[in-house]
């Protein structure tokens, strides 16, 4: 069981919950700090910052953790850490809940576990629901164009939606290239200009870069047949290609999922003979000054995606235009703490503990209902 804050304590952090989906736990701070920063990983800068702040950081993994929910009390059991924990109504008063990286399917029992956690109205990061819709491009793209954000014009694309499956020579369909026209209005017919366009191809769930690819207009239909071959079942997002030169990386923030603040950004430059920008495949990063606009467009981004902690990205094009490329429910911090010179689970942290510190009722006050109403 858990250590109970006492009524009269000052209320602050003294655990934090962090799910993974690596094959081993992450490695424990005495490990961590041999290693050069520059090769920590995302749960490395967890356990530095946990560490620092003398909070108790407990890992469970996402694919196999199990739990009970009864009587007001979650029982964790995770047999790959070996960690055996329990939570209850108390526990809201020092304890956060933070999911990690989303790239990957945790199944029922996972599912079951952030449930509960939402529930019994634990502080959150970010809820099952938000993270759900941040990691699918689809789902997320649509919610930005519910209120009109600005972001390159996209499609969705099925081997169903590009070819008839009852023609047995997989003829592309006339009504494909009509969609992918829509992505060009300025071109109304498939002939004028065609030869010059490109198309950002992109899976539902990539991450870090991984899983999209430009391609120009003779090669599309070539390569989308091979992929629904392989996979007749894929699901991916076509954009408009937009000429840049990187793209910036915004950290947005909400202590009450309220009021958002950016805390930290980067201009990520493009990759030497690469169009992506991703820290994680090697891409430089320096400061950069936003301007008004791109500050209210990453703002507008935060609140509309209900995440407290959310990475904006944010691409500022050859046009003049400053276009959402998309944004994360886990941002890496790899990048945005060797630009910024602090480790940004260090900051996140600071401001929840300080946070908690001065709201005496957090039972009442973690507003995680309220934080779904967005202010739009």
């Amino acid at each position: 069981m858990l250590r109970i804050t006492k009524n009269g304590d000052d209320l602050k952090i003294k655990n934090v919950v962090c799910f993974f989906v690596a094959a081993e736990k992450p490695m424990p701070y005495e490990e961590v700090i041999k290693m050069k920063e520059t090769d920590w990983s995302y749960q490395d800068y967890l356990t530095v910052a946990c560490h620092k702040l003398k909070y108790n950081l407990i890992w469970f993994n996402k694919k196999f953790v199990q739990c009970t929910f009864n009587n007001g009390i979650i029982n964790v059991n995770d047999p790959l850490t070996n960690e055996h924990v329990s939570f209850n109504k108390d526990n809201i008063k020092d304890t956060i809940i933070f999911q990690g990286q989303a790239n990957d399917e945790p199944g029922v029992n996972y599912e079951m576990l952030m449930r509960a956690f939402e529930y019994m109205k634990f502080y959150m990061l970010n809820t099952f629901d938000e993270i759900r819709i941040a990691s699918d491009k689809i789902l997320s793209a649509n919610l930005l164009s519910s209120k009109n954000i600005p972001q390159p014009n996209y499609v969705l694309v099925t081997k169903n939606i590009m070819q008839d499956p009852d023609d047995k020579h997989n003829k592309t369909r006339d009504s494909f290239w009509q969609l992918l026209d829509t992505l060009y209005p300025a071109n109304e017919n498939v002939n004028d200009d065609s030869s010059e366009r490109k198309y950002v191809v992109k899976i539902l769930g990539g991450s870090l870069g991984i899983g999209v690819f430009i391609c120009d207009h003779s090669e599309i239909e070539a390569i989308l047949q091979a992929i629904f071959e392989v996979d007749e079942e894929r699901e991916l997002i076509i954009q408009q290609f937009k000429k840049n030169t990187g793209d910036i990386r915004a950290h947005a923030f909400s202590v009450d999922g309220v009021n958002y603040e950016i805390v930290a950004c980067m201009k990520r430059n493009k990759i030497d003979k690469d169009f992506r920008s991703n820290v994680s495949l090697g891409a430089t990063t320096n400061e950069i000054d936003l301007t008004d606009e791109q500050k209210e467009i990453i703002l507008d981004t935060a609140r509309l995606s209900g995440c407290r902690w959310v990475g904006v990205d944010l691409m500022d094009c050859e046009d003049g235009s400053n276009v959402v490329i998309e944004y994360n429910s886990s941002p890496g911090v790899q990048g945005i703490s060797q630009q910024i010179k602090k480790n940004m689970f260090t900051l996140i942290l600071e401001k929840v503990d300080t946070w908690f510190k001065e709201n005496k009722d957090p039972e009442n006050q973690l507003l995680y209902y309220s934080k779904h109403v967005h202010p739009f």
